[in-house]
């Protein structure tokens, strides 16, 4: 897989880099690595609420997988900033920190702020206070608590990390979700019709945009091409 902290990848792009690794490994008859498998699901989720974060603040996220060994985060996000002027760089962003954790049929926990509790918002756990918690809902569950309910519970918590819900009310081909900040406070709840959302057109073309730090001798020793596949290419 591609761990490089210079290339990004739109939401749109992403999804179809997820959908092209699963057929890759239906078609050669190969069961996918743990490894891959929790990559895919972290950049599924977080591509998805990329276009939750654009709907929130007007602007094009990207992400990017991190290398494991760095511990934390799963994920990165980039946004587009305002160019300097006579800035050396086409294209000036910022980024984010994603943890991301998916509460599915596995989970003990019948509700999302249980699970929360007793993972990413442990007494034993400790982010930077940037780092963004994404809780992926991947389960069906009945009669469950709404998400001011949600809120309520996670505010006795000491963590301020952010934490975002992303959920969809239907199953599959459905393809709704909702988007939510639900720590420190309930906000920025936003629909998202990701077959509607997959048609998003960025200002700047291509799935794939290589950003080089502002700092000397900080780029990219990787072939600048269009089709690069982070779970596939290497």
């Amino acid at each position: 897989m591609i761990y490089d902290p210079y290339v990004w990848f739109t939401p749109m792009y992403m999804l179809k880099c997820i959908q092209d690794t699963y057929e890759h490994y239906k078609s050669n008859e190969k069961n996918i690595p743990y490894e891959m498998q929790k990559a895919l699901n972290e950049a599924y989720a977080t591509a998805v609420a990329c276009f939750g974060f654009n709907a929130q603040l007007s602007n094009e996220f990207r992400l990017q997988l991190v290398d494991p060994t760095e511990r934390s985060p799963d994920i990165r996000v980039l946004y587009q900033l305002p160019t300097p002027k006579n800035y050396r760089y086409e294209t000036n962003g910022a980024y984010w920190d994603i943890e991301v954790v998916t509460l599915d049929e596995n989970s003990p926990e019948k509700y999302v702020d249980d699970f929360l509790l007793r993972t990413k918002l442990s007494s034993k756990k400790s982010y930077d206070r940037k780092t963004i918690i994404l809780c992926f809902i991947n389960k069906k569950i009945e009669g469950g608590k709404i998400w001011g309910e949600v809120q309520k519970t996670l505010s006795e918590c000491s963590h301020k990390n952010d934490v975002f819900l992303l959920g969809s009310p239907k199953p599959p081909p459905d393809f709704k979700y909702i988007f939510a900040r639900v720590h420190p406070n309930l906000d920025s709840v936003n629909e998202i019709d990701l077959k509607e959302a997959i048609q998003t057109k960025y200002s700047k073309s291509g799935g794939t945009l290589f950003m080089n730090l502002p700092l000397p001798n900080q780029k990219t020793q990787r072939d600048m091409k269009p089709n690069i596949n982070p779970f596939l290419d290497d």
